[in-house]
């Protein structure tokens, strides 16, 4: 995986079976010894990944208790609480989007929120997520792969109000950015807004 090539891979010793039974209990001196080798390279964020996680997380939740014990300045992201879901390889890939982003958002939103602040700006600082929903900023830094589409949901939401203000339904909407052409078709369903998006 491109997020973090083979030197920035550790292993460490645990099991959990495919029903979710622990096979093998974690060895914390190789998931301390991990997170050192890791940090000595300069890693600020560690996506936590085992094999069955999504039936039982004990084994990711431990090391993450570690981790805040030892090692307190690391962003960690879990994937059993990012994407609890079968196959390790999508599920790895996912957490590491999380892991990569999750420093640099947390610092973003504090830093926009220090500035909301310093403007006297008073409003519920909240984040629009990729399923079209707002979250607050302080739920938002904690699972930041949920935002990556945010603009493009955001889109097609202010389009369809849009087109709801001014009377026209269906709509196909072209959201053009510096990488990519979403297009989305809207109907007015129930009164509410229903799309599909081709990207």
């Amino acid at each position: 995986m491109f997020l973090a090539p083979g030197a920035r891979r550790a292993e460490v010793v645990e099991r959990i079976g495919a029903d979710g039974k622990v096979l093998t209990d974690p060895d914390e001196s190789t998931v301390l010894h991990a997170f050192e080798k890791l940090c000595t390279q300069g890693v600020e964020s560690v996506a936590v990944v085992v094999l069955f996680s999504f039936l039982n997380p004990a084994h990711e939740q431990r090391s993450a208790a570690l981790a805040a014990a030892h090692f307190p300045h690391l962003s960690l992201s879990l994937s059993s609480a990012v994407d609890r879901a079968f196959r390790e390889y999508e599920r790895t890939v996912v957490t590491g989007f999380d892991a990569y982003t999750k420093p640099v958002l947390t610092r973003y939103l504090r830093n926009l929120e220090d500035v909301l602040r310093q403007q006297h700006i008073n409003a519920p600082f909240q984040v629009m997520q990729s399923r079209g929903g707002v979250s607050a900023a302080s739920s938002a830094v904690e699972r930041p792969v949920r935002l990556f589409l945010s603009g493009p949901a955001a889109g097609v939401i202010g389009a369809g109000q849009t087109g709801t203000e001014a009377g026209h339904q269906p709509l196909i909407t072209v959201d053009i950015g510096g990488t990519r052409c979403d297009i989305a078709l809207l109907s007015l369903a129930a009164n509410r807004w229903r799309g599909q998006r081709a990207s």
